[in-house]
């Protein structure tokens, strides 16, 4: 499946107005609350508007292609080596899909599809003896050839959820254009990981079980077919990474030595902790939640004042005059301002 320039542009500009749409507040509550989140809300807005003028997506100026700031990264060298991520296409796929529920226009759904079935086919590979399939970490430009054979740790995990949710709104969108089903590549994905320990002290990573597990929720709450032992799986592993996380020090560090991007990450991914929260103790969910869930959630919610912390600390205008800031400048400024209205990445628009 091959993505044009021209459709490209489409998702990203639809990315945009969803940016500000979601983050419209409310029409009840305090004061206070809704002054506040129109103050975040601006803030993020000024963020995507100079990203999007000075990358080309709203001027004249040379387009920069980054599929991870383009559809919303990993260790400093990733930018030393020209290649494919799998995880960078499966939020490709996030963001098509979410147009595609946010509009009900199902070319966009097929399009997700088409990109998870091949970027599968390109990054899935039987290792001899029998083993359980595996993923490579990263691919040629052209997805011919591996560049580093290892998996990625979250890799199965984030392509499993991507893909369930990719499956059911395509069942649930009327008329869904023909295009493939991904019953295989989840079923490949699911035996990958099988005993897994998703544990991890990276904020980033930490962002994205969060993030995971918050998708794991709304589509469980949506009819798909996810147990509440895969989220308590997630939560087990996000709470164990993050008091190691906490116990490192690494936020009272100067901004040189920091890497805001992935900060953000994790600061987006205690949001969907909040909002996860939210919906167990309003009985939201779909399945009735398990004491051990809500232990988890009450748990996590110790950590949130990290948000606010990482989230000032960067909205600090000397912070990103460092070069570790300017370095990578587009995906610290995407990260930061989605971590100021993360509605439009966290939620996911119901179907029915």
């Amino acid at each position: 499946m091959r993505i044009t320039s021209q459709a490209a542009r489409s998702v990203r500009c639809s990315w945009l107005l969803a940016l500000a749409g979601y983050a419209a507040p409310a029409a009840s509550g305090q004061a206070e609350a809704i002054r506040m989140r129109e103050s975040r809300t601006q803030s993020a807005i000024e963020l995507m508007g100079g990203f999007a003028e000075r990358t080309g997506i709203t001027s004249d100026r040379p387009q920069q292609r980054y599929l991870w700031t383009d559809s919303f990264a990993d260790e400093a060298l990733e930018w030393d080596r020209d290649g494919q991520y799998f995880h960078y296409l499966t939020k490709w796929m996030h963001a098509l899909d979410l147009v595609a529920r946010s509009t009900r226009d199902s070319r966009f759904s097929r399009w997700a599809r088409e990109l998870a079935a091949r970027a599968h086919a390109a990054f899935s590979y039987a290792p001899p003896g029998g083993e359980r399939p595996r993923l490579y970490w990263k691919m040629s430009i052209d997805l011919s050839r591996p560049l580093v054979s290892s998996m990625g740790h979250h890799d199965p995990l984030d392509g499993f959820v991507t893909l369930v949710q990719l499956q059911a709104t395509a069942r649930a969108l009327p008329a869904t254009p023909s295009g493939p089903l991904l019953d295989r590549p989840i079923a490949d994905l699911a035996s990958m990981m099988q005993g897994r320990d998703w544990t991890t002290a990276d904020p980033l990573g930490l962002g994205g079980l969060l993030m995971d597990g918050y998708r794991v929720q709304q589509l469980a709450q949506q009819g798909a077919p996810l147990r509440s032992e895969l989220l308590e799986g997630l939560l087990t592993a996000a709470l164990v990474g993050l008091s190691h996380y906490a116990q490192q020090g690494e936020l009272r560090r100067s901004a040189a030595t920091r890497l805001a991007f992935r900060e953000l990450g994790l600061a987006i991914g205690l949001q969907a902790a909040e909002r996860m929260s939210r919906a167990v103790t309003q009985g939201q969910e779909s399945w009735r939640a398990r004491p051990e869930v809500r232990k988890q959630l009450e748990g996590l919610l110790r950590y949130a004042p990290l948000r606010h912390e990482i989230e000032t600390f960067w909205l600090e205008p000397e912070h990103r005059r460092a070069r570790s800031w300017n370095e990578h400048r587009d995906i610290n400024e995407v990260m930061l301002a989605t971590s100021l209205a993360p509605d439009g990445c966290l939620l996911l628009p119901p179907l029915d």
